[in-house]
């Protein structure tokens, strides 16, 4: 939340910034890499239970969102 990923900056496949950091122009973050702080800079990996987490989180908006739609009722 609230992070900047400046003009021609690259965040790779898998790469985490962190809450308010900030990736300059031509900046890059690895893929699977975690960046934090401003500027960004590499503090470790993101782990396969990371990645698993995620997923299962946007199944679940997957869902939320499919659902959404259904609940919605004309007003007037």
């Amino acid at each position: 939340m609230g992070s900047v990923v400046s003009d021609w900056a690259v965040v790779g496949e898998w790469s985490v910034v962190g809450e308010g950091g900030v990736v300059k122009q031509r900046q890059e973050i690895p893929a699977g890499q975690i960046g934090v702080g401003v500027p960004a800079k590499i503090i470790g990996s993101v782990n396969e239970e990371y990645k698993r987490g995620w997923t299962e989180f946007k199944e679940t908006y997957i869902d939320l969102a499919k659902r959404y739609p259904r609940g919605l009722k004309r007003v007037g």
